[in-house]
């Protein structure tokens, strides 16, 4: 995804340099302006093409419980192994690597002491990749939501649950990333 960031500003960038060398110049030779100007615009609309794939990954479009469950069949993970443990363990490495986006209603501040029904905010957002330093996936993330109310992490220290409060409920992510990382045909 970096990459094709890169690109696409060194191709809008170069492209833009080319037209403008040749608007600036009109007195060299017409055959060299014609292809500053048309390799500038074939180079500014190659970097528009990459930006816009790039934002596309940007977005989510699948419940985690259902990319859950295609990796895991993929990955050969049976959801009776503590649902799907190994799994979820994989997508926290690729999310606290920046590999895996992963966005969800984020926990609101509530009352100091653990409440039974825990509030979160109307907005999806992107979890930072160091959240998942000190958090996992709940095995709640492995199933069809009932509410979006439900903290589908946790944190990682064993006994802290009840005492979270920066959970994150209705988990989603992209499915190109998905199958980038897990899914694509080996050859």
């Amino acid at each position: 995804m970096q990459r094709d960031t890169v690109f696409c500003v060194i191709g809008t960038s170069a492209g833009l340099a080319m037209v403008g060398l040749a608007i600036v110049f009109p007195h060299i030779p017409v055959y060299i302006g014609h292809c500053l100007l048309w390799g500038g615009i074939f180079l500014f609309v190659i970097g528009c093409v990459l930006l816009v794939r790039s934002v596309r990954l940007l977005t989510y479009d699948t419940a985690i419980w259902k990319a859950i469950a295609q990796i895991a069949e993929k990955t050969g993970d049976a959801k009776e192994s503590s649902y799907f443990q190994k799994t979820r363990t994989q997508i926290e490495e690729k999310a606290l690597a920046g590999e895996l986006i992963i966005w969800g209603h984020k926990q609101l501040d509530s009352d100091p002491e653990w409440v039974e029904a825990r509030e979160f905010s109307d907005r999806r957002t992107p979890i930072p990749p160091e959240y998942w330093a000190i958090s996992k996936l709940s095995p709640y993330a492995t199933a069809e939501p009932i509410s979006t109310q439900v903290p589908c992490t946790q944190c990682a220290d064993r006994g802290t649950w009840p005492k979270e409060r920066n959970a994150y409920a209705d988990l989603w992510v992209n499915w190109k990333q998905v199958k980038k990382l897990w899914l694509k045909k080996k050859s």
